[in-house]
Protein backbone atom coordinates (compact mmCIF):
# COMPACT_ATOMS: atom_id res chain seq x y z
CA UNK A 1 0.00 0.00 0.00
CA UNK A 2 2.82 2.24 0.68
CA UNK A 3 4.35 4.50 -2.54
CA UNK A 4 6.26 3.60 -4.53
CA UNK A 5 10.12 4.70 -4.59
CA UNK A 6 9.93 8.33 -7.09
CA UNK A 7 6.35 8.69 -6.38
CA UNK A 8 5.99 11.94 -4.41
CA UNK A 9 2.94 13.44 -5.95
CA UNK A 10 -0.11 11.57 -6.77
CA UNK A 11 -2.49 9.17 -4.35
CA UNK A 12 -3.49 6.07 -6.33
CA UNK A 13 -7.13 4.87 -6.25
CA UNK A 14 -5.97 2.05 -3.71
CA UNK A 15 -4.70 4.41 -1.39
CA UNK A 16 -7.88 6.44 -1.81
CA UNK A 17 -9.88 3.95 -0.57
CA UNK A 18 -7.67 3.28 2.40
CA UNK A 19 -8.30 6.94 3.29
CA UNK A 20 -11.90 6.82 3.14
CA UNK A 21 -11.89 3.18 5.40
CA UNK A 22 -9.85 4.95 7.53
CA UNK A 23 -12.17 8.21 8.00
CA UNK A 24 -14.71 5.63 8.81
CA UNK A 25 -12.97 3.40 11.62
CA UNK A 26 -11.35 6.60 13.56
CA UNK A 27 -8.06 5.93 12.48
CA UNK A 28 -5.76 8.84 13.27
CA UNK A 29 -3.87 11.24 10.99
CA UNK A 30 -0.43 9.56 12.20
CA UNK A 31 -1.45 5.91 11.90
CA UNK A 32 -2.83 6.70 8.29
CA UNK A 33 0.36 8.73 7.01
CA UNK A 34 3.01 5.87 8.54
CA UNK A 35 0.80 3.18 6.51
CA UNK A 36 0.48 5.34 3.37
CA UNK A 37 4.26 6.37 3.20
CA UNK A 38 2.86 10.64 2.99
CA UNK A 39 3.27 12.60 5.12
CA UNK A 40 0.58 14.02 7.27
CA UNK A 41 0.29 17.41 4.83
CA UNK A 42 -0.42 15.75 1.89
CA UNK A 43 -3.06 13.57 3.21
CA UNK A 44 -4.37 16.81 4.52
CA UNK A 45 -4.50 18.59 1.09
CA UNK A 46 -5.61 15.10 -0.67
CA UNK A 47 -8.64 15.15 1.61
CA UNK A 48 -9.70 18.61 1.16
CA UNK A 49 -8.97 18.70 -2.68
CA UNK A 50 -11.13 16.08 -3.41
CA UNK A 51 -14.07 15.69 -1.16
CA UNK A 52 -17.11 17.05 -2.30
CA UNK A 53 -20.05 18.99 -1.43
CA UNK A 54 -23.61 17.93 -0.83
CA UNK A 55 -26.49 19.61 -0.38
CA UNK A 56 -30.73 20.69 -1.27
CA UNK A 57 -29.49 23.56 -4.14
CA UNK A 58 -33.00 24.42 -3.91
CA UNK A 59 -33.48 24.55 -0.37
CA UNK A 60 -29.21 26.29 -0.29
CA UNK A 61 -30.91 29.27 -2.34
CA UNK A 62 -33.20 29.65 0.15
CA UNK A 63 -31.81 29.52 3.29
CA UNK A 64 -28.12 30.62 2.26
CA UNK A 65 -25.95 28.37 4.15
CA UNK A 66 -22.33 28.65 5.84
CA UNK A 67 -19.40 26.32 6.05
CA UNK A 68 -19.40 24.17 9.42
CA UNK A 69 -16.30 25.08 11.66
CA UNK A 70 -15.85 21.02 12.27
CA UNK A 71 -14.79 21.51 8.62
CA UNK A 72 -11.52 23.57 9.39
CA UNK A 73 -9.90 20.20 11.27
CA UNK A 74 -9.17 17.07 10.40
CA UNK A 75 -11.17 14.83 9.19
CA UNK A 76 -12.11 17.63 6.67
CA UNK A 77 -15.50 15.70 5.90
CA UNK A 78 -18.64 15.09 7.23
CA UNK A 79 -18.25 11.38 7.03
CA UNK A 80 -18.60 10.02 11.02
CA UNK A 81 -19.75 13.52 12.22
CA UNK A 82 -22.65 12.32 14.68
CA UNK A 83 -24.58 15.97 13.81
CA UNK A 84 -24.47 15.84 10.20
CA UNK A 85 -28.37 14.31 10.67
CA UNK A 86 -29.74 17.83 11.61
CA UNK A 87 -26.44 19.68 10.30
CA UNK A 88 -27.84 23.14 8.40
CA UNK A 89 -24.63 23.69 6.83
CA UNK A 90 -22.83 22.64 3.77
CA UNK A 91 -21.60 18.80 4.11
CA UNK A 92 -18.79 17.62 2.65
CA UNK A 93 -17.80 13.72 1.88
CA UNK A 94 -14.95 12.37 0.89
CA UNK A 95 -15.33 8.66 -1.35
CA UNK A 96 -11.87 6.62 -2.39
CA UNK A 97 -13.96 6.77 -6.22
CA UNK A 98 -15.00 10.05 -6.66
CA UNK A 99 -12.00 11.50 -5.32
CA UNK A 100 -9.69 9.45 -7.69
CA UNK A 101 -12.06 10.54 -10.49
CA UNK A 102 -11.29 14.58 -9.37
CA UNK A 103 -7.60 14.33 -9.35
CA UNK A 104 -7.48 12.34 -13.04
CA UNK A 105 -10.03 15.07 -14.24
CA UNK A 106 -7.61 17.61 -12.62
CA UNK A 107 -4.46 16.37 -14.88
CA UNK A 108 -6.56 16.36 -17.62
CA UNK A 109 -7.23 19.87 -17.28
CA UNK A 110 -3.43 20.87 -16.65
CA UNK A 111 -2.56 18.79 -19.61
CA UNK A 112 -4.84 20.69 -21.77
CA UNK A 113 -4.51 22.80 -24.54
CA UNK A 114 -1.49 23.82 -27.13
CA UNK A 115 2.48 24.53 -26.69
CA UNK A 116 2.91 25.70 -30.16
CA UNK A 117 3.84 29.14 -30.41
CA UNK A 118 1.54 32.00 -31.82
CA UNK A 119 3.87 31.71 -35.04
CA UNK A 120 3.75 28.28 -35.19
CA UNK A 121 -0.09 28.42 -35.37
CA UNK A 122 -0.17 30.48 -38.15
CA UNK A 123 2.44 28.87 -39.92
CA UNK A 124 -0.24 25.23 -39.41
CA UNK A 125 -3.66 27.86 -40.34
CA UNK A 126 -1.87 28.89 -43.78
CA UNK A 127 -1.26 25.06 -44.88
CA UNK A 128 -4.01 23.42 -43.83
CA UNK A 129 -7.18 25.79 -43.78
CA UNK A 130 -6.99 26.42 -47.95
CA UNK A 131 -6.83 22.86 -48.16
CA UNK A 132 -9.91 21.92 -45.97
CA UNK A 133 -11.90 24.51 -47.54
CA UNK A 134 -11.27 22.91 -50.81
CA UNK A 135 -12.90 19.57 -49.47
CA UNK A 136 -9.64 18.05 -48.92
CA UNK A 137 -9.10 15.67 -46.26
CA UNK A 138 -6.96 16.17 -43.05
CA UNK A 139 -3.94 13.04 -44.42
CA UNK A 140 -4.50 14.69 -47.92
CA UNK A 141 -3.32 18.04 -46.58
CA UNK A 142 -0.96 16.40 -44.22
CA UNK A 143 0.67 14.58 -46.52
CA UNK A 144 1.35 16.99 -49.11
CA UNK A 145 2.65 19.16 -46.91
CA UNK A 146 4.50 16.87 -44.82
CA UNK A 147 8.10 19.23 -44.81
CA UNK A 148 5.98 22.53 -43.90
CA UNK A 149 4.54 20.90 -40.74
CA UNK A 150 5.93 19.82 -37.38
CA UNK A 151 3.33 18.68 -35.60
CA UNK A 152 1.56 15.03 -36.12
CA UNK A 153 -2.19 14.48 -37.80
CA UNK A 154 -3.36 13.92 -34.01
CA UNK A 155 -2.07 17.26 -33.06
CA UNK A 156 -3.93 18.84 -36.42
CA UNK A 157 -7.06 17.26 -35.51
CA UNK A 158 -7.25 18.25 -31.93
CA UNK A 159 -5.84 22.47 -32.11
CA UNK A 160 -9.39 21.88 -34.73
CA UNK A 161 -11.64 20.26 -32.00
CA UNK A 162 -10.26 23.19 -29.43
CA UNK A 163 -10.96 25.80 -31.88
CA UNK A 164 -7.46 26.96 -32.47
CA UNK A 165 -7.75 26.97 -35.70
CA UNK A 166 -10.13 28.85 -38.44
CA UNK A 167 -11.73 25.59 -39.65
CA UNK A 168 -14.16 23.63 -37.55
CA UNK A 169 -15.32 19.63 -37.59
CA UNK A 170 -18.21 21.00 -39.84
CA UNK A 171 -16.02 21.67 -42.48
CA UNK A 172 -14.76 18.10 -42.27
CA UNK A 173 -17.68 16.02 -43.87
CA UNK A 174 -16.57 12.82 -42.26
CA UNK A 175 -16.39 14.05 -38.35
CA UNK A 176 -19.69 15.41 -38.77
CA UNK A 177 -21.17 12.17 -39.67
CA UNK A 178 -19.99 10.07 -36.90
CA UNK A 179 -22.32 10.28 -33.88
CA UNK A 180 -20.64 11.43 -30.68
CA UNK A 181 -19.70 8.23 -28.36
CA UNK A 182 -22.35 8.39 -25.10
CA UNK A 183 -20.68 9.12 -21.42
CA UNK A 184 -21.50 6.50 -19.02
CA UNK A 185 -21.52 8.10 -15.92
CA UNK A 186 -20.03 5.42 -13.11
CA UNK A 187 -22.84 4.96 -10.43
CA UNK A 188 -21.82 5.15 -6.88
CA UNK A 189 -22.90 1.86 -5.27
CA UNK A 190 -23.94 2.90 -1.70
CA UNK A 191 -24.62 -0.26 -0.57
CA UNK A 192 -21.41 -1.55 -0.21
CA UNK A 193 -20.32 -1.32 3.14
CA UNK A 194 -17.12 0.77 4.21
CA UNK A 195 -13.96 -0.65 3.60
CA UNK A 196 -15.13 -3.85 1.49
CA UNK A 197 -12.61 -3.26 -1.20
CA UNK A 198 -9.96 -2.35 0.93
CA UNK A 199 -7.50 -5.79 0.61
CA UNK A 200 -10.04 -7.23 -1.72
CA UNK A 201 -9.30 -5.32 -5.29
CA UNK A 202 -8.16 -7.10 -8.58
CA UNK A 203 -4.50 -5.62 -7.59
CA UNK A 204 -4.77 -7.86 -4.27
CA UNK A 205 -6.28 -11.02 -6.19
CA UNK A 206 -3.22 -10.76 -8.99
CA UNK A 207 -0.59 -10.92 -5.82
CA UNK A 208 -2.22 -14.09 -4.27
CA UNK A 209 -3.13 -15.91 -7.51
CA UNK A 210 -0.20 -17.20 -9.92
CA UNK A 211 -0.55 -18.44 -13.06
CA UNK A 212 -2.63 -21.67 -13.07
CA UNK A 213 -3.71 -21.79 -9.58
CA UNK A 214 -7.32 -23.22 -9.13
CA UNK A 215 -9.96 -20.25 -8.09
CA UNK A 216 -13.80 -19.22 -8.83
CA UNK A 217 -15.41 -16.89 -10.23
CA UNK A 218 -18.60 -16.31 -10.16
CA UNK A 219 -21.56 -14.11 -11.62
CA UNK A 220 -25.00 -12.89 -12.38
CA UNK A 221 -26.73 -13.71 -15.83
CA UNK A 222 -30.44 -12.08 -16.00
CA UNK A 223 -33.13 -12.30 -18.32
CA UNK A 224 -36.10 -9.96 -18.89
CA UNK A 225 -36.06 -7.06 -17.01
CA UNK A 226 -39.43 -7.66 -15.17
CA UNK A 227 -38.06 -11.45 -14.49
CA UNK A 228 -37.68 -11.69 -10.63
CA UNK A 229 -35.66 -14.81 -11.07
CA UNK A 230 -31.69 -14.45 -12.08
CA UNK A 231 -28.88 -16.89 -12.46
CA UNK A 232 -26.01 -17.42 -10.02
CA UNK A 233 -23.38 -18.84 -12.40
CA UNK A 234 -20.21 -20.17 -10.86
CA UNK A 235 -17.02 -20.86 -13.38
CA UNK A 236 -13.59 -22.08 -12.63
CA UNK A 237 -11.48 -21.00 -15.11
CA UNK A 238 -8.67 -23.89 -14.73
CA UNK A 239 -11.22 -26.96 -15.24
CA UNK A 240 -13.66 -25.48 -17.93
CA UNK A 241 -16.38 -26.37 -15.44
CA UNK A 242 -19.44 -24.57 -14.49
CA UNK A 243 -23.10 -24.75 -12.98
CA UNK A 244 -25.88 -22.54 -12.17
CA UNK A 245 -27.97 -22.04 -9.12
CA UNK A 246 -31.22 -20.09 -9.43
CA UNK A 247 -31.74 -17.17 -6.91
CA UNK A 248 -35.46 -16.68 -6.67
CA UNK A 249 -35.25 -12.83 -6.12
CA UNK A 250 -32.41 -10.20 -6.54
CA UNK A 251 -30.09 -9.01 -4.34
CA UNK A 252 -27.45 -10.50 -2.37
CA UNK A 253 -29.12 -12.21 0.19
CA UNK A 254 -29.72 -15.20 -1.90
CA UNK A 255 -26.51 -15.19 -3.31
CA UNK A 256 -24.96 -15.60 0.47
CA UNK A 257 -27.54 -18.12 1.22
CA UNK A 258 -26.36 -20.16 -1.81
CA UNK A 259 -22.34 -20.25 -0.80
CA UNK A 260 -23.08 -21.22 2.45
CA UNK A 261 -25.67 -23.77 1.66
CA UNK A 262 -22.72 -24.99 -0.72
CA UNK A 263 -20.96 -25.32 2.08
CA UNK A 264 -22.77 -27.60 4.45
CA UNK A 265 -23.53 -30.10 1.46
CA UNK A 266 -19.96 -30.27 0.65
CA UNK A 267 -18.53 -29.87 4.13
CA UNK A 268 -15.42 -27.61 4.86
CA UNK A 269 -12.51 -29.50 3.48
CA UNK A 270 -14.41 -29.73 0.14
CA UNK A 271 -15.48 -26.81 -0.09
CA UNK A 272 -12.60 -25.16 0.64
CA UNK A 273 -10.67 -26.90 -2.05
CA UNK A 274 -13.47 -25.99 -4.40
CA UNK A 275 -13.60 -22.55 -3.05
CA UNK A 276 -10.31 -21.15 -2.06
CA UNK A 277 -10.71 -17.62 -3.80
CA UNK A 278 -13.96 -16.45 -5.26
CA UNK A 279 -13.59 -13.68 -7.73
CA UNK A 280 -16.54 -11.72 -8.81
CA UNK A 281 -17.67 -8.25 -10.47
CA UNK A 282 -19.06 -5.07 -8.36
CA UNK A 283 -22.58 -5.54 -8.32
CA UNK A 284 -25.08 -5.13 -6.02
CA UNK A 285 -25.48 -9.02 -5.95
CA UNK A 286 -22.18 -9.53 -4.34
CA UNK A 287 -21.96 -6.26 -1.93
CA UNK A 288 -21.95 -9.08 1.05
CA UNK A 289 -20.14 -11.43 -0.22
CA UNK A 290 -16.80 -11.02 1.64
CA UNK A 291 -18.86 -12.38 5.06
CA UNK A 292 -18.19 -15.67 3.88
CA UNK A 293 -14.95 -14.87 5.00
CA UNK A 294 -15.64 -14.00 8.37
CA UNK A 295 -15.44 -17.57 9.49
CA UNK A 296 -12.93 -18.32 11.88
CA UNK A 297 -13.54 -22.24 11.34
CA UNK A 298 -12.77 -24.37 8.25
CA UNK A 299 -14.17 -23.62 4.83
CA UNK A 300 -13.85 -20.10 4.25
CA UNK A 301 -13.20 -18.11 1.22
CA UNK A 302 -11.02 -15.07 0.14
CA UNK A 303 -13.31 -12.68 -2.09
CA UNK A 304 -12.00 -10.13 -4.39
CA UNK A 305 -13.96 -7.87 -6.49
CA UNK A 306 -12.53 -7.08 -10.45
CA UNK A 307 -12.16 -3.60 -11.03
CA UNK A 308 -15.35 -1.48 -12.40
CA UNK A 309 -16.49 -1.59 -16.27
CA UNK A 310 -13.58 -4.13 -16.72
CA UNK A 311 -14.71 -7.69 -17.99
CA UNK A 312 -11.53 -8.87 -18.70
CA UNK A 313 -10.91 -9.54 -15.69
CA UNK A 314 -12.89 -12.10 -15.73
CA UNK A 315 -13.07 -13.40 -19.64
CA UNK A 316 -13.41 -16.92 -18.72
CA UNK A 317 -17.28 -16.89 -17.11
CA UNK A 318 -18.18 -13.97 -19.18
CA UNK A 319 -16.85 -15.95 -22.64
CA UNK A 320 -19.00 -19.45 -21.01
CA UNK A 321 -22.30 -17.17 -20.16
CA UNK A 322 -22.46 -17.26 -24.56
CA UNK A 323 -23.16 -20.94 -23.78
CA UNK A 324 -26.09 -20.30 -21.78
CA UNK A 325 -27.42 -17.92 -24.51
CA UNK A 326 -27.69 -20.48 -26.91
CA UNK A 327 -29.88 -22.40 -25.03
CA UNK A 328 -31.82 -19.58 -23.25
CA UNK A 329 -31.62 -16.57 -26.44
CA UNK A 330 -31.32 -13.03 -25.21
CA UNK A 331 -32.80 -10.03 -27.03
CA UNK A 332 -36.34 -8.97 -27.55
CA UNK A 333 -37.98 -12.48 -28.25
CA UNK A 334 -35.53 -14.07 -25.64
CA UNK A 335 -36.96 -16.41 -23.04
CA UNK A 336 -38.05 -15.31 -19.74
CA UNK A 337 -36.57 -16.89 -16.68
CA UNK A 338 -39.48 -17.02 -14.75
CA UNK A 339 -40.08 -20.47 -15.67
CA UNK A 340 -36.83 -21.91 -15.21
CA UNK A 341 -36.15 -24.26 -12.20
CA UNK A 342 -32.99 -25.57 -10.55
CA UNK A 343 -33.42 -29.27 -12.50
CA UNK A 344 -33.30 -26.91 -15.78
CA UNK A 345 -30.24 -25.09 -14.73
CA UNK A 346 -28.70 -29.11 -13.43
CA UNK A 347 -29.64 -30.27 -16.92
CA UNK A 348 -28.63 -27.02 -18.81
CA UNK A 349 -25.13 -27.06 -17.25
CA UNK A 350 -24.87 -30.67 -17.58
CA UNK A 351 -24.22 -30.29 -21.89
CA UNK A 352 -21.99 -27.66 -21.26
CA UNK A 353 -19.83 -29.09 -19.02
CA UNK A 354 -19.83 -31.96 -21.43
CA UNK A 355 -18.81 -29.84 -24.53
CA UNK A 356 -15.20 -31.11 -25.51
CA UNK A 357 -12.90 -28.06 -25.03
CA UNK A 358 -9.84 -27.73 -27.15
CA UNK A 359 -7.52 -26.03 -24.45
CA UNK A 360 -8.09 -28.06 -22.26
CA UNK A 361 -6.44 -31.41 -24.36
CA UNK A 362 -9.74 -31.92 -25.58
CA UNK A 363 -11.11 -33.02 -22.53
CA UNK A 364 -14.46 -32.15 -20.84
CA UNK A 365 -15.57 -29.72 -18.37
CA UNK A 366 -16.55 -32.39 -16.44
CA UNK A 367 -14.21 -34.92 -16.62
CA UNK A 368 -11.81 -32.33 -15.17
CA UNK A 369 -13.75 -31.41 -12.59
CA UNK A 370 -14.21 -35.56 -11.17
CA UNK A 371 -10.47 -35.69 -11.36
CA UNK A 372 -9.80 -32.26 -9.55
CA UNK A 373 -12.86 -32.40 -6.95
CA UNK A 374 -14.16 -35.97 -7.36
CA UNK A 375 -17.75 -37.33 -7.83
CA UNK A 376 -19.19 -36.07 -4.42
CA UNK A 377 -18.54 -32.38 -6.00
CA UNK A 378 -20.65 -33.49 -8.69
CA UNK A 379 -23.52 -35.30 -7.21
CA UNK A 380 -23.48 -32.40 -4.55
CA UNK A 381 -24.22 -30.29 -7.15
CA UNK A 382 -26.28 -32.40 -9.53
CA UNK A 383 -23.92 -32.51 -12.48
CA UNK A 384 -24.43 -35.24 -14.59
CA UNK A 385 -22.31 -36.65 -17.62
CA UNK A 386 -23.86 -36.08 -20.73
CA UNK A 387 -22.29 -38.42 -23.82
CA UNK A 388 -20.37 -36.83 -26.30
CA UNK A 389 -22.98 -37.07 -28.83
CA UNK A 390 -26.01 -36.20 -26.77
CA UNK A 391 -24.85 -32.80 -25.96
CA UNK A 392 -27.26 -30.21 -26.91
CA UNK A 393 -26.57 -26.41 -26.82
CA UNK A 394 -30.34 -25.45 -28.57
CA UNK A 395 -33.01 -23.94 -27.19
CA UNK A 396 -35.06 -27.16 -28.05
CA UNK A 397 -33.32 -28.78 -24.92
CA UNK A 398 -35.87 -27.39 -22.88
CA UNK A 399 -38.72 -27.41 -25.27
CA UNK A 400 -41.01 -29.66 -22.77
CA UNK A 401 -40.77 -27.09 -20.66
CA UNK A 402 -41.95 -24.32 -23.10
CA UNK A 403 -44.96 -26.58 -24.60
Amino acid sequence: MRKHKGNRKHFTIRQRHYIEFAIGKGISIMEMANFLGFSRQSIYREIQDNRYPKFNQKRALEYPRNLCLRLTKYPFVCNVCKFKQGCPHIKYYYRGDVANDNASDRLVVARRGTRLSKGELLNIEEIITPGIRKGQSIHHVYTANKDKINVSQRTIRNLINRNELSVRNIDLPLTVAQKPPKKEYAKVNTTRPLGTLFGRMHVDFKGLIGFGDHYAQSDSVIGKRSDKKTILTIHFPTLSFMFGLLCEYKGWLPVNNHFYALREKLGPTLYEKAFPVILVDRGNEFDRLFLLEDDNGEGTSKVFYADAYNSTQRAEIESNHRLIRRIIPKGPKGRSFEFLTQDHLDLMFSHINGLIREKQGNRTGYELAKEYLGQDFLDAINIKYIAPDEVILKPHLFDKLYK
